[in-house]
């Protein structure tokens, strides 16, 4: 009898503590964030550019169902508003105008920004496929 009073205890201590992990999760964390490789990148106009996207990871949050965020960073690090999206390609506009396109057939992010979307950054993401001095760009930026 005591055996199985410890080992329910146990059993209920270990899925209370899974519970209070899952309920921890602040509003930063990332909901979407997935790498892709932009492809066939095209000039829809000055600010606008439409590229093919598909993602390069499947095990990253949204990537399976192919949910898009509101922002890409792109491999050296300019983040460009997402504007519209169909199953392949995505368009995206240069808010920052800095008249680059998305750099192409380099690993690129697609991510939800914090704040429900309002703000341009992204909690906890993940930089480290992105260009080592982009690393350091982005998260002075976002810090």
């Amino acid at each position: 009898m005591k055996r199985l009073l410890t080992f329910l205890y146990i059993l209920f201590a270990l899925t209370s503590f899974g519970q209070i992990q899952d309920s921890t999760q602040d509003e930063y964390y990332r909901e979407i964030d997935w790498k892709f490789i932009p492809d066939s990148v095209v000039q829809l106009s000055d600010t606008t550019y439409l590229f093919k996207a598909q993602p390069y990871d499947y095990n990253d949050p949204g990537a399976i169902d192919r949910l898009m965020g509101n922002y890409i960073v792109d491999f050296v690090g300019r983040r460009y508003k997402i504007i519209d999206s169909t199953l392949t390609t995505i368009t995206v506009e240069d808010e920052y105008q800095t008249g680059k396109a998305p750099q192409s057939s380099q690993i690129a992010r697609c991510y939800k920004s914090v704040g429900n979307g309002l703000a341009e950054y992204v909690g906890s993401v993940d930089y480290s496929p992105l260009d080592l001095s982009t690393r350091w760009k982005l998260n002075g930026a976002d810090n």
